[in-house]
């Protein structure tokens, strides 16, 4: 299944847009470095143009990619130099629950964030997310028991 109009291309844009973006902020934690990594994702796609067997491989090359470029980006020279906040200044008050997950998971290393994007957010089995990252499937699990662990912990923290 190759792209082969403009309006093909607007379709796909559209329906994983907001995938690609909620894990590349998943990442990062920067609405900017998302908006960024986004756009390097669906440059890619328009420049290579992979023949996908069926929609869940075209899935899972997003995921994938999207990681890729997240990665690309904190190994990058930029990145290690310019740490820009998308945080407000000022005092803030008591977190909600919400933000209170949040910051939990801001917590989190990248790795660990992905894990429980793609788990939770995604809906991805451990099994898939396995294939897609290249990773045994018991590491998955091993990695995802202690994101969930640091996760809870830290949960409390907050709370």
């Amino acid at each position: 299944m190759r792209l082969n109009t403009d309006q093909e291309i607007r379709l796909v844009v559209d329906r994983y847009a907001p995938m690609v973006y909620r894990l590349a902020y998943a990442r990062t934690h920067s609405h900017t470095d998302a908006e960024d990594i986004s756009q390097e994702v669906f440059l890619s796609l328009i420049r290579s143009n992979p023949d996908f067997e069926a929609e869940e491989n075209r899935k899972a090359w997003f995921l994938r990619v999207t990681v890729n470029k997240a990665n690309s980006l904190w190994r990058s020279s930029w990145h290690r130099r310019v740490q820009l906040s998308d945080a407000p200044l000022g005092e803030q008050a008591e977190p909600t629950a919400d933000e209170a997950l949040q910051n939990a998971l801001d917590a989190l290393s990248p790795q660990e964030r992905t894990l429980i994007h793609l788990f939770y957010y995604e809906g991805y089995p451990s099994e898939e997310i396995a294939r897609m990252l290249g990773w045994k499937h018991a590491t998955v699990r091993t990695r995802l028991f202690r994101a969930r662990k640091r996760l809870k912990a830290q949960m409390q923290q907050e709370m």
